[in-house]
């Protein structure tokens, strides 16, 4: 019974350790697999100062003609299919 309070202090250590170790790995492996899903109609410019709209419709002629009458930069046609 006289070497439980040196084995608390011991769990304790190994439970920071262990947290620690775990945490880091599953950043590691979370970072790791959002890279290999990205849509197809991820654009790279639209990741600092720009946004963008994916639109999904069945007269892509009229979608197109109100974003260019908006003021879009740019409008890309079948990105996603």
């Amino acid at each position: 019974m006289s070497s439980f309070p040196v084995a608390v202090v011991i769990m304790f250590e190994l439970t920071v350790l262990f947290t620690g170790l775990f945490g880091f790995a599953g950043v590691l492996f979370h970072t790791r697999k959002s890279r290999k899903r990205l849509s197809p109609a991820y654009r790279e410019a639209f990741s600092v100062d720009r946004y963008g709209v994916y639109v999904v419709d069945d007269q892509p002629d009229a979608v197109e003609s109100i974003m260019r009458d908006t003021g879009a930069v740019a409008v890309d046609r079948g990105v996603g299919e």
